[in-house]
């Protein structure tokens, strides 16, 4: 065999990675684990500069999503890290989603405006802590540094 035959190994070019649900614990453990691939390196460059591709269900897509938009929009690692683990303060997503679902103003009728219970309270504090109303749009935006491919999933 001759060594232009030879394939030339690169383990770690393009990473994949796969969160599950699991709810708060389920987002913190996601965070914990992007947090640590991106304290390696490899040749200079960090571990979560070289995923490619991310597929989470419920609670993993909470980190996941917000992780891939924060690449797509080109901020740096630590901006989304700390927000995040900021974020998921369980009390402060409690008491908002609860303070809404009491909340007349925020169950007016419309086109946009959801039945009033529970889940529907969450869905809106989830949005308005963790999304602030953005959309899947940012991933169509062809601004991004890297190409990095996505499949989320989750419930309401």
């Amino acid at each position: 065999m001759t060594n232009d035959t030879l394939i030339t190994l690169k383990p770690f070019q393009n990473i994949g990675m796969a969160f599950s649900g699991g709810g708060f614990r389920a987002a913190s453990y996601a965070l914990g684990s992007l947090s640590y691939l991106d304290s390696l390196k490899i040749d200079g460059q960090s571990i979560t500069d070289r995923i490619s591709f991310i597929s989470s269900a419920s609670g993993g897509t909470i980190a996941s999503m917000l992780y891939a938009r924060s690449v797509h929009q080109d901020l740096p690692f630590i901006d989304f890290y700390q927000k995040l683990y900021y974020d998921l303060n369980g009390e402060a997503i409690v008491e908002l989603a609860l303070t809404t679902l009491n909340d007349d103003r925020q169950w007016l009728e419309g086109p946009d405006n959801k039945q009033r219970n529970l889940i529907n309270s969450f869905s809106k504090a989830y949005d308005q802590i963790f999304f602030k109303q953005q959309t899947l749009s940012v991933f169509f935006e062809k601004t991004y540094r890297k190409k990095m491919e996505v499949c989320f999933n989750s419930t309401e």
